[in-house]
């Protein structure tokens, strides 16, 4: 999805981060994407 946009160069993820990262540029400007599980007993797309 990411690599489709004309707009995203530099994508590459950070393999050996402690958290999962995802590193690009979208239109010039850098930006780490990073994920996380959260633990909740309510789903939180209701």
């Amino acid at each position: 999805m990411l690599k489709e946009d004309e707009n995203v160069t530099d994508l590459h993820a950070v393999e050996d981060a402690f958290v999962p990262v995802i590193k690009l540029k979208y239109a010039g400007i850098e930006l780490d994407i990073l994920f996380a599980r959260l633990a909740l007993k309510v789903s939180v797309f209701q």
